[in-house]
């Protein structure tokens, strides 16, 4: 469809929309900002997005809470019209998921959707309005598992086109880190060697107070010896979609970008090792990422004191649960001033 210009953008935001299985209702988060302000990077811009909470159910019910306002508008007033505005969005939203439980026949998923609300005047709505203008589904991620879903196991290399499942697994008892990662491996012409197909899923822990969940393809690689006698891994979770933003501050206050892992099967030797960004040192509390913990990161963090099921919380959030409370406090504390 046709651009929207910025000059006529009111507004923008994101949301999520998620069903759980035998309820006939959605959650909603809305995350929205005024004009055409990025609601993606609002951290590193010092802005704070509006977050709005919405219970709605299939008979048309709307039950919606402010949880934080944006620092873009007076205090007390809301980013679009309040309840107007919104309950139109919510039933665009509504409108798309039915849509999608039609199409896929799933009643258990959670949606991502890109929204504006426009001025009179543009191409793609000449009237002015809200308009949805992406729709993405969200996987949902068991991180207790490592397996491919889908992946037939008793299959093996014997003949041209077979394929093979292969995890592989590591602990370090001395620091408590593990590393879980599983692949499928194709064996296209004569079965002398096999070559990697299609990543499943790595699940890490211990660098992080949440483990770390890489499905892309772009966040793991590998390179192998002859028969996969020996694999060197990498996984860089600054490249996976989606990847938890709090989980990476964790990262980068160790100094992690990199994490390289060792396996070698013929020689009994493996280890693992971390390659850092190669500047200057990161500490958790620097919500606006200057370089600096002090009285700005504080105010930032006032502005989310006890907020709860917040998500990034706006960069308030040090020990990734979601909320702010006294153990991110002690966290600021810890770094007042470096």
């Amino acid at each position: 469809h046709h651009s929207f210009p910025d000059d006529i953008e009111l507004a923008n935001g994101v949301a999520t929309m998620e069903r759980t299985q035998g309820q006939a209702s959605w959650n909603i988060k809305l995350v929205t900002q005024k004009g055409a302000v990025s609601v993606t990077n609002p951290v590193e811009l010092g802005l704070t997005p509006e977050e709005v909470s919405v219970y709605a159910d299939r008979s048309g019910g709307i039950a919606m809470t402010l949880m934080h306002q944006s620092n873009l508008v007076i205090l007390g007033e809301k980013v679009m019209q309040w309840q107007d505005d919104y309950n139109d969005l919510i039933r665009l939203l509504v409108t798309a998921a039915q849509r999608f439980e039609q199409v896929t026949g799933k009643t258990d998923y959670i949606l991502d959707f890109e929204y504006k609300k426009v001025a009179p005047g543009g191409a793609a709505l000449p009237a002015g309005g809200i308009d949805v203008d992406q729709i993405r589904q969200i996987p949902r991620i068991d991180t207790d598992s490592t397996a491919c879903p889908s992946f037939d196991y008793s299959c093996a290399c014997n003949g041209p086109g077979s394929n093979m499942f292969s995890e592989q697994s590591y602990e370090d008892p001395a620091t408590g880190v593990s590393i879980e990662t599983s692949y499928c491996l194709n064996c296209p012409n004569i079965c002398i060697d096999y070559e990697l197909w299609s990543w499943c899923r790595t699940v890490v822990r211990g660098f992080t107070s949440k483990p770390i969940v890489l499905v892309g393809q772009n966040s793991q690689s590998l390179t192998h010896g002859h028969h996969y006698g020996w694999i060197d891994y990498l996984f860089t979770p600054s490249l996976e979609p989606g990847m938890d933003q709090c989980l990476l501050n964790q990262l980068r206050a160790k100094d992690i970008r990199v994490i390289h892992l060792y396996m070698s099967g013929q020689f009994k030797q493996n280890y693992l090792e971390t390659f850092g960004f190669g500047s200057g040192p990161y500490y958790l509390g620097d919500i606006l990422s200057d370089g600096k913990v002090n009285m700005r990161d504080l105010a930032k963090f006032a502005q989310r004191w006890l907020s709860s099921n917040c998500g990034y919380c706006s960069g308030a959030d040090f020990d990734c649960d979601e909320n702010v409370g006294i153990e991110d406090l002690e966290v600021l504390i810890d770094n007042w001033l470096k």
